[in-house]
């Protein structure tokens, strides 16, 4: 873990574009693959990591595409929405 010291934060409290682009520029992405080996991905600018992670049998490379965000905020997982419950519909009915 990347320790700063000094303040990252603004006056508003939102993180300082000196601070992510420090971080940035210090961020290496590794993938562990499930067979255990380890590829590293290169910064292709900005947040955007890109690399070969694979081949088919055929040969052909596997890409793999992370982007990363830097952010303050604590992660959490993503409430899933329910859908708004419908009105029941009324036969329409003419004389």
């Amino acid at each position: 873990m990347l320790k700063i010291k000094a303040s990252c934060l603004t006056e508003k409290g939102v993180l300082k574009p000196e601070a992510r682009n420090l971080i940035r520029e210090g961020l290496g992405v590794q993938v562990l693959l499930r067979n255990g080996t380890v590829e590293t991905l290169t910064n292709m600018g900005g947040s955007t990591y890109y690399g070969k992670v694979a081949e088919d049998q055929d040969g052909r490379p596997i890409w793999a595409k992370v982007t990363v965000a830097i952010t303050m905020n604590e992660y959490r997982e993503p409430t899933p929405k329910e859908p708004a419950p419908k009105a029941p519909k009324e036969p329409i009915q003419f004389e």
